[in-house]
């Protein structure tokens, strides 16, 4: 993951977050373009998964950044792989269905955009959400743990500077975003230093 700069998102990187005792049986895999032939040969010769060629178009949240996108299977196992349509992972992660989707783990850390919602298992709306489509959501909206808002007045007072409303800067950081580092031979804030992205 480290060398091919993939990131882990989803379920997965909320459940090491939140912890519990649920077990996630899918791993969403996220990188920077070019690099899905070698990641897709690990899964398949070294991991054994097989590819389910049936799914081969993103959820509709992220078809304007995801150019290329594979499922694997192997058992009640899944991995997918999102391939990002430039060099920058991080418009993926801001075009997740809601705010606490907006996370993502490396070997060495996680970051969450929303922490203060997201921990308290409540989370909005992103602007790549039009509507709910039943049968073909993903993320925070398919679990029941979640209470999905479409708009920020649940908080019944002003947002202020936690409002998704406000352009932010990914590099920037700031009270609206957590990153927790356990191992510094994988840093997690560089690439968020280096990034351009805005949402």
């Amino acid at each position: 993951m480290h060398t091919w700069r993939a990131v882990i998102t989803g379920s997965c990187a909320l459940q090491m977050l939140t912890g519990g005792d649920l077990k996630s049986n899918n791993l969403n895999i996220i990188f920077p373009a070019g690099s899905l032939e070698v990641l897709e040969e690990f899964i398949v010769v070294s991991l054994k998964y097989r590819r389910v060629d049936a799914v081969t178009r993103p959820n509709y949240a992220f078809r304007a950044v995801v150019q290329s996108f594979a499922k694997y299977r192997r058992g009640r196992l899944r991995i997918t792989l999102s391939e990002a349509v430039s060099d920058n992972i991080f418009d993926m992660i801001t075009s997740s269905p809601t705010t606490g989707d907006m996370i993502f783990m490396t070997p060495g850390g996680i970051a969450v955009f929303y922490p203060e919602w997201t921990l308290n298992r409540m989370v909005m709306l992103n602007h790549t959400m039009a509507c709910r489509i039943p049968g073909h959501n993903v993320g925070c909206i398919e679990n029941d743990n979640y209470k999905v808002y479409p708009t920020t007045a649940f908080l019944q007072d002003p947002c202020g500077e936690l409002c998704p409303a406000l352009w932010r800067k990914i590099a920037d950081g700031g009270e609206w975003s957590l990153v927790l580092e356990w191992d510094l031979r994988y840093p997690i804030r560089p690439s968020m230093a280096r990034s351009h992205t805005m949402w």
